[in-house]
């Protein structure tokens, strides 16, 4: 019986522990550098082949109006997608927004930006597709005018 149980807690702790003993390779990619969201879909291409790809609506976004996020992951087989906002001119702090998947490989979102006391905003976005083998991090770069 006290085997039993001592083999069970040693069980549960190496389950609890694993992922931090052998975390995901992570891989990461930037954007083309003279793509525009405002205009087009921008994609990042990683070494190894794989492919994300970001488009928004509307093309010319604005603060605190919603913004529809179209994500492709070609190459890659990812268990959960999520696109992470940060503002590069001034910190307005992290905004997550988890993306449900609409087709294969395609994933779909909204999120709603703040305003900030400038009349332009350059935003980052991070698309990060996750699988239990690894996660990939692709980074897209946008403005947003006030009106």
């Amino acid at each position: 019986m006290v085997l039993a149980i001592a083999l069970g807690g040693l069980s549960y702790y190496l389950v609890s522990i694993w992922p931090s003993l052998f975390p995901p390779a992570v891989f990461h990619a930037t954007a083309q550098e003279d793509c525009d969201l405002g205009r087009q879909a921008c994609s990042a291409l990683f070494e190894h082949g794989g492919r994300i790809t970001l488009d928004i609506a509307p093309d010319r976004p604005v603060p605190m109006q919603p913004l529809r996020l179209w994500v492709g992951t070609a190459g890659l087989d990812g268990t959960s997608v999520k696109a992470q906002f940060r503002g590069v001119s001034m910190n307005m702090g992290q905004i997550d927004v988890m993306l449900r998947e609409h087709k294969p490989k395609i994933y779909t979102g909204e999120v709603v930006l703040p305003v900030s006391i400038r009349d332009s905003m350059r935003w980052r976005s991070t698309i990060m597709v996750n699988s239990s083998a690894a996660m990939h991090q692709a980074d897209f770069e946008f403005d947003i005018h006030r009106q």
